[in-house]
């Protein structure tokens, strides 16, 4: 097609025009084009447009119906966009002017609101529109690009001026940098034109539209109010067999390197450079597509947690998170081996990385997954797979490999086992009986089921509420936002949901203090962690030839829901044995752990290896665990617990009895570790009085004097054989 000709059987709804460029990154080169969206009167101009396709991701697509790989950003913090961006757009002369930096949104490619591929992108050639003449490619009813040549020929214009062009049923603007300032403008645009309703973004008017709209009536103007916007694509990846998508989540993480810190949820949910990150996505995709609810439900798993390194689930519903998974899936497919089968190994931060590489290789079967070459175009062996190494075209299989072996295993033992499946459950009655009916009661099921930021949103909504507006001593006669009438329906629903626990885990929703005690231990890191450990274990040293972790994993759930479920009364009623004691009952407990964080799992483990070692185990474990070795395997982790807990009471005499010398003290903390757990193995387990007088007999005549880890001088002691105990 020549110059002069405007032909196009083309149309395409929306445009911008703007400066064009390119640069290079990790994730390919990406062409830009540096525009503007404004606020004001309503208009058909493209700036004006503009402002209503600046939409967050959750709108694009909610977030319930994402695959894991799919999703691009942080959480949306609504409240922070109410409180300071609006603010800060509406009130110039009270905050300075309002100038944003860039807002940076990817034009991608979606299909039925799904996540697709873009047509070939052809170069049609020069055309002529609007009396200038422009170099043309359009890629199918998606998108158009135009670049400004020099009147009359076919050289680039040294103006870039350049036009994007496209159709929202086939391409959407997606925010990935500067979403909250985006969603500040879009707030405000909606709510000047009542635009709200008919949106995916309805439930969250709640947290703009009064403020805004207050805002407006005092006199708040937004005429030629203009916000820079940087519209990129990846010119690379237009055609079958591209994956936009996943080009722009490598962006995401390089465009936010510098800038405030994702959250560590958001980097696990981000990060394709590990292969660990990618399992963890590919286990919580699994339980997202899970429509028969034969696995624990995802809203049970704490994965959008917003602060920048957690450790523990903060939210009431949850019973795991996206760290506890990773922890587990890092440490049963990647190890390292002396973590599996050393008992007494303690989790350190130095990792042997060439070991673990070759450990996943091994627990991975990959020999029967990839020839000695994975991809002859990279060259790349076999040998040389690893977490932070590995061909692209290796992803896919390796991930099924996992799902089928690792990831189905440890999602069967937080789907299975007593105390979760009790939890789980509970949660699934909870949604089922939950009415969201109004504004409120919407908010609050959202923030507790529906996943990504509206639990945070919420809190911290709350919080701003009750401390510039409800605190005492002020004066304010404010009516209580939905927002906050929210974030107490969900402390109300908290007691609700632990009776309903209570009752699936001990039978009596009275009993929630007890059902409580367990999930402090059982829902931590450790206990988690340690369950994985013993799986683990189990199966690289225990397990009969030619067994996979599939076909072990529903028997031992069987044998620990079989061991809680065979003594369901009194003070040692097994349901509760990982709790720990309170208020002296029961006087000989199980958990004598002090400090319940993640490397506390060698010691979760060795509850674990017990419980499988129980004769119930006999009955449910025969033909697949050599009983010879998990009993070697349960005595050396039952060694190091009686370690553990000596050194624990060492320290502890240090303070209570610090007239004692090291060497009595050491004695002391020994002979009352080995009396107190070997009452609760008696206590808990049944064990033969005899057998285990013995074991402990024999352990004592080996144990070597525990180090005490400060440096003292021995002093003169008023040591008594006779005195009480140090519990």
């Amino acid at each position: 097609m020549g110059i002069g000709s405007a032909k196009n059987t083309r149309s395409f709804q929306e445009r911008v025009q703007g400066t064009l460029g390119t640069f290079a990154t990790p994730a390919g080169r990406v062409d830009y084009l540096m525009t503007k969206a404004r606020l004001g009167e309503d208009a058909t101009d493209p700036e004006r447009r503009l402002t209503r396709h600046l939409v967050p991701f959750r709108e694009v697509i909610p977030s319930e119906d994402l695959d894991f790989n799919q999703l691009l950003q942080r959480d949306l913090d609504d409240h922070r966009v109410a409180i300071n961006l609006v603010p800060y757009l509406l009130n110039p002369a009270k905050n300075g002017p309002a100038f944003f930096p860039p807002i940076l949104a990817i034009l991608l490619p979606f299909q039925y609101q799904r996540p697709s591929s873009f047509p070939v992108l052809d170069n049609v050639g020069s055309v002529t529109d609007s009396g200038l003449d422009w170099d043309e490619s359009v890629a199918g009813d998606a998108v158009k690009m135009r670049r400004l040549l020099v009147d009359g020929s076919r050289e680039v214009n040294p103006i870039p001026l350049g036009e994007v062009h496209w159709n929202s049923e086939f391409a959407r603007l997606v925010v990935v940098d500067g979403q909250h300032r985006a969603m500040a403008l879009l707030a405000v645009d909606r709510t000047m034109r009542s635009a709200w309703q008919g949106t995916r973004g309805a439930r969250y008017k709640y947290f703009y539209e009064s403020t805004i709209t207050d805002m407006l009536s005092d006199g708040a103007s937004v005429s030629d109010l203009e916000v820079p916007v940087t519209i990129v694509w990846f010119p690379e990846m237009f055609g079958p067999g591209h994956e936009p998508h996943k080009a722009a989540r490598k962006l995401f993480v390089d465009v936010n390197k510098e800038a405030r810190t994702p959250s560590e949820s958001r980097l696990i949910l981000l990060s394709d450079t590990q292969l660990s990150n990618i399992f963890v996505r590919t286990a919580l995709s699994t339980l997202r597509n899970d429509a028969g609810g034969g696995f624990l439900p995802l809203y049970s798993i704490e994965y959008d947690n917003p602060d920048t390194k957690t450790t523990q689930s903060a939210r009431w519903s949850a019973m795991t998170n996206i760290h506890a998974l990773k922890l587990m899936v890092l440490r049963a497919v990647f190890g390292p081996p002396k973590y599996i089968n050393d008992m007494t190994a303690q989790i350190g931060r130095r990792e042997p990385l060439d070991e673990m590489d070759t450990f996943m290789r091994m627990q991975l079967d990959v020999e029967t997954l990839f020839p000695a070459v994975v991809d002859e175009s990279e060259e790349f062996a076999r040998t040389s797979l690893g977490n932070a190494d590995f061909p692209e075209s290796a992803v896919e299989p390796m991930s099924a490999r996992f799902m089928e072996t690792w990831g189905f295993s440890l999602l069967t033992l937080l789907s299975e086992i007593h105390p979760y499946r009790a939890h789980a459950q509970a949660l699934r009655v909870l949604k089922q009986n939950w009415i969201a009916d109004d504004a409120i009661s919407s908010l609050a099921f959202d923030a507790v089921f529906g996943g990504v930021g509206m639990f945070w949103t919420l809190r911290e909504a709350a919080t701003h509420w009750q401390e510039n507006v409800a605190a005492p001593g002020r004066s304010s006669t404010a009516e209580k936002p939905d927002v906050v009438r929210a974030w107490e329906l969900i402390a109300v629903r908290q007691t609700e949901f632990e009776e309903l626990r209570a009752k699936e885990l001990l039978g009596s929703a009275s009993r929630k203090d007890d059902a409580a005690r367990v999930y402090q231990a059982v829902n931590t890191h450790a206990c988690q962690l340690g369950l994985a450990l013993s799986f683990a274990s189990l199966f690289c040293v225990a397990r009969e030839d030619g067994l996979t972790p599939q076909e072990l994993a529903i028997p031992l759930a069987s044998t620990v829901n079989f061991w809680m479920n065979s003594r369901t009364h009194g003070k040692y009623d097994r349901r509760l044995a990982l709790s720990k004691r309170a208020s002296n009952s029961p006087k000989w407990p199980l958990n004598l752990i002090a400090n319940m964080d993640m490397p506390r799992a060698v010691q979760f483990r060795y509850f674990w290896l017990e419980i499988f070692a129980c004769p119930a185990g006999e009955e449910h474990l025969t033909g697949l665990i050599r009983r010879d070795k998990l009993e070697i395997l349960r005595d050396e982790a039952r060694s190091a617990y009686v370690a553990y807990v000596t050194q624990e009471k060492q320290k502890a005499l240090r303070t209570t009895r610090p007239e004692l010398n090291l060497q009595n003290r050491e004695e002391l903390a020994r002979r009352e570790a080995n009396r107190e757990i070997r009452e609760a193995l008696l206590k808990w387990f049944d064990l033969d009085e005899e057998k285990l007088e013995a074991w402990f007999s024999s352990l004592s005549a080996s144990q070597e004097s525990v180090i005490d880890p400060e440096n003292e001088v021995d002093e003169p002691s008023t040591f008594d054989e006779n005195d009480a105990s140090v519990e």
